[in-house]
Order: structure tokens, then C-alpha cells, then sequence
């Protein structure tokens, strides 16, 4: 686990709410890398604006603790057997609502 300031966690938490607020509340997910033990996952996290692409992974690691890989703009998931995209957003829906399914996933 990552440890962030505070103050930025609370930022990111802040930016995300005020992006999503009155939107479809989809998020989509691209893993760019899987480790060489299958135990981990570099994933992008793209929110559509304006029918732009953002991403917004970094904020997201931030929320949910995680490190982020600046090669792949993208953060690091630990974790196996399941779909980690899912898992990343359903925590990350977790953190800001106490809902995990308030946002929706979608792959890429």
C-alpha cells in the first residue's frame, strides 16, 4: 500500500465527486500490464467528458492507496482470480459513496 498525504487523498476523492456529479457514472478500464506471476495488474482508469477520454488514474490510486506506475500512467492492483478492473472501480465506488455500485465498469 501507498501512502499518500492526506490532503491529496481528500483532493482526489473531491475532483472525482464534482467530475461524476449528474453523469452517467461509467468508468472504463484497461489493463496494460500483468506481471510475470499472473499477481498483480497495471490498469488505466478513463472517465469520458465532452467525449474526451480522462485519465484519471492517478487520482484513483491515490484514493484507494495503491502505487502508481508513471511508465503506463496507470496504477498497480494486487490480486488474482477475478476481474481486477471491476474490483478497482468497485472500491474506488466503495471509498466515495459507501456503495460499491454506484459506478458502473465497463473493459476496454
Amino acid at each position: 500500500m501507498a501512502k499518500y498525504p492526506k490532503g491529496e487523498v481528500e483532493y482526489a476523492k473531491t475532483y472525482l465527486k464534482k467530475l461524476f456529479a449528474g453523469r452517467n457514472k461509467t468508468l472504463y478500464t484497461n489493463v496494460v500490464r500483468v506481471s510475470s506471476s499472473s499477481m498483480s495488474r497495471t490498469i488505466q482508469v478513463f472517465f469520458i467528458t465532452k467525449n474526451q477520454p480522462v485519465n484519471i488514474s492517478a487520482y484513483v490510486a491515490k484514493i484507494l492507496g495503491v502505487s502508481i506506475d508513471r511508465d503506463h500512467l496507470a496504477l498497480k492492483m494486487s490480486g488474482a482470480g477475478m476481474d481486477m478492473g471491476f474490483a478497482t472501480v468497485y472500491e474506488l465506488s466503495r471509498s466515495l459513496y459507501g456503495d460499491g455500485y454506484k459506478l458502473q465498469h465497463r473493459s476496454l
